[in-house]
């Protein structure tokens, strides 16, 4: 009598993603043999985000945000299933990738504690070659061996063991458009100046001077964007535009005293002054 295959479960952290959520579902329809546990993880959503997910028969927990990292390491916990995989919801399987995983599934290789796949994003109407955008990215891993680590906002999923890598790609859609990028932008550079700032390091003139044009030439030249003309350039500039802003933020922080109160009002010291 043969063992029974291998149970998958799928995990997606949601907030407000009912535009790519659907998607994102309707990639994993191949892996889906009624066995598997989909888990969603939601931080809040209003936009229909939940709905679409339970009527996609997935397990929703409502969850407070409480970092990137924190809610992958919350969603792994609840996850039951002997193999594990880790997708965004603005991230979809392709065509090949989703054989490419039932098959490594079928398989179940006992040699091999993970898989990476690579992940391309498609920016500013185009899929993109060059400036650090394609990369490979363990997301299907043996559940008991995986865990959860990074700095928010980017959590990384590691493994204990051997990594192989699979054909077909995994899909991103990263930003809609150059407005969502600066707010993500803003939003994502909190986090790293918070922790820098945190650290006790006093923040460097240097590093506000000189690291955005050094990473705008090593995401043009060094990695490649030039190959993807203006749009290139436009994806290293902002790259090179986030670090600049992380080095203001700390400065920033630096520099935050409380607000002029009641006590050390302009006005009072003025009329303080007079009074001599």
């Amino acid at each position: 009598m043969s063992a029974a295959p291998p149970r998958l479960t799928i995990t997606i952290l949601t907030c407000d993603e009912a535009a790519n959520l659907p998607r994102c579902l309707d990639s994993l329809a191949p892996l889906r043999d009624g066995r598997e546990e989909l888990l969603i993880v939601d931080s809040g959503s209003r936009d229909g985000t939940v709905e679409i997910a339970r009527a996609a028969g997935a397990t929703v927990v409502e969850r407070p945000f409480s970092g990137h990292v924190d809610q992958a390491r919350f969603a792994l916990e609840r996850a039951s299933g002997d193999w594990l995989l880790a997708i965004d919801a603005d991230e979809w399987l392709t065509d090949p990738l989703a054989a490419a995983i039932a098959a490594a599934l079928a398989r179940d290789d006992a040699a091999v504690a993970g898989y990476e796949v690579e992940r391309r994003a498609f920016v500013l109407g185009a899929w993109i070659e060059g400036g650090g955008w394609r990369e490979w990215k363990l997301r299907l891993a043996r559940r008991r061996l995986a865990r959860w680590e990074g700095d928010d906002p980017h959590n990384v999923l590691r493994v204990e063991g051997a990594v192989a890598r699979l054909k077909g790609s995994l899909a991103h859609y990263p930003q809609r458009s150059l407005s969502h990028r600066l707010e993500k932008l803003d939003r994502y550079s909190d986090p790293p100046a918070r922790r820098a700032a945190g650290s006790g390091r006093r923040p460097s003139f240097a590093g506000l001077l000189l690291e955005p044009p050094a990473v705008f030439v090593q995401r043009l030249f060094l990695q490649g964007g030039i190959r993807d003309g203006v749009r290139g350039v436009v994806l290293a500039g902002l790259a090179a535009f986030d670090f600049f802003v992380r080095h203001a933020k700390r400065w920033e922080i630096s520099w935050r005293a409380p607000a002029p109160g009641a006590t050390d009002s302009p006005d009072r010291a003025s009329a303080e002054r007079r009074s001599r």
